[in-house]
């Protein structure tokens, strides 16, 4: 069943695709926060965003590292391509709502809250479509923990 967006959230929850510059203005416009940084802390308090990952701390859901060597050739190829390089990650928001949580290697944060408590390929699908339209250039996403 589909969620609304919650009170509790702040409607940051809404099912689009969220970075730190739409939610600070989506937070101000509501009286919320007057810079970037209460936003990007009201992100945090509210537990929005889970810790970001990199390339170091990349596992698959059982845990497992991958091959370094595989993964740095695959970053530096996206790299020299200009893509962005996003590592994602299945999150669970408070409201017990399944979220797509990316971040770039300068911990720039993107979320996009999912339609389902319990998605499936085709919502994950859905979310990075909304994760690249909302970057408007091309991604390069490595996935960690159960998203893998």
């Amino acid at each position: 069943m589909p969620h609304q967006p919650t009170n509790d959230l702040l409607g940051l929850d809404a099912p689009k695709a969220w970075d730190t510059d739409t939610a600070f203005t989506h937070l101000q416009a509501m009286g919320h926060c007057d810079t970037k940084r209460t936003a990007e802390r009201r992100l945090r308090e509210l537990r929005i965003v889970p810790e970001p990952v990199d390339a170091e701390s990349l596992r698959d859901a059982s845990g497992r590292v991958p091959n370094r060597l595989i993964l740095d050739w695959l970053l530096d190829e996206a790299r020299s391509k200009r893509r962005l390089v996003l590592f994602a990650q299945l999150h669970t928001l408070p409201t017990g709502h399944a979220c797509l949580a990316a971040n770039d290697a300068r911990g720039a944060n993107f979320w996009v809250p999912l339609a389902t408590d319990a998605p499936q390929a085709t919502h994950i699908e859905s979310a990075l479509r909304m994760l690249q339209a909302h970057a408007a250039k091309p991604i390069s996403v490595f996935p960690s923990g159960r998203l893998t």
